[in-house]
């Protein structure tokens, strides 16, 4: 962060993992203090930020662990256009991103910004699941927002919330929180082609270890609830392929948009 901070705040100059600042005294009418918005630095370009800078906040530039934007010491939020959405849907980040959310912050949020978020090739019932899973399986409330603008807007009203009274200090993620030994087993396996947390789970109950999982062979996945023939030919392929060197990030690009409209095509079948 190149701006130096205020006399407000506090910087620990150690090599700590978590860095308090403290925040602003109450908001109130005809008040000079402004209320403290702290941005991912990945967010650096975005519209949202740059409607943030010309709004009445003190933002803060970091690179957050956790998160797009935090405003106080339990609420984090991360932002997501319709097209990241979806794509995190794709990848499988969306589990990830809403479990680490709630690991780190007691109030996590999520704002879906655009307003054609059922638009893409992904059936929206796939989306409409996705979003009942963050709200009730992790209870994180989602913000729909239609632009930059509006999420810009969004955001200052959430921070002024929080600030209104003094609070304690507010700590920032810089590190996040290890993964235990269950959290990446289950994350191997959850990269598995169309296997989700529920079937990770069980593939592991079934073979009792990541390397079992792997070893095993097509009859024995089938006999796991959720695995079929395509499912388990898909994950041998994975497994039994292999390394392709790929010099060209056009052809990587290609590549895998062209698997994942396979992907949608086998579903439709």
């Amino acid at each position: 962060m190149k701006k130096q901070l205020s006399k407000n705040y506090r910087k620990d100059l150690n090599d700590s993992k978590v860095l308090e600042v403290k925040k602003p005294n109450r908001i109130e009418e005809g008040n000079d203090s402004r209320p403290v918005i702290y941005a991912d630095s990945r967010e650096g370009s975005s519209r949202v930020l740059r409607e943030l800078e010309r709004s009445n906040v003190d933002i803060k530039v970091k690179s957050l662990a956790v998160a797009d934007y935090q405003v106080s010491d339990d609420v984090a939020i991360e932002r997501k256009t319709n097209n990241d959405f979806i794509s995190s849907i794709m990848d499988k980040r969306l589990h990830k991103q809403a479990k680490e959310l709630v690991d780190n912050f007691k109030k996590p949020l999520m704002i879906i910004e655009g307003a054609e978020l059922y638009s893409g090739f992904i059936h929206p019932n796939a989306v409409r699941g996705a979003m009942a899973s963050i709200a009730v399986d992790f209870g994180i409330s989602i913000i729909p927002t239609r632009s930059p603008e509006d999420t810009a807007a969004m955001i200052y009203r959430i921070a002024v919330r929080e600030q209104t009274h003094e609070k304690s200090d507010i700590q920032i993620r810089t590190e996040k929180k290890p993964l235990t030994t269950w959290e990446q087993q289950l994350y191997i396996i959850e990269s598995l082609p169309n296997i989700g947390p529920v079937t990770a789970r069980k593939l592991l109950e079934e073979f009792k270890s990541v390397k079992s999982v792997i070893n095993a062979s097509e009859d024995d996945l089938k006999k796991v609830e959720g695995i079929g023939d395509k499912i388990a030919k898909r994950i041998l392929r994975v497994v039994d392929s292999g390394f392709k060197t790929i010099k060209s990030e056009r052809y990587l690009k290609l590549k895998m948009d062209n698997e994942m409209v396979q992907q949608m095509e086998d579903k439709d079948e």
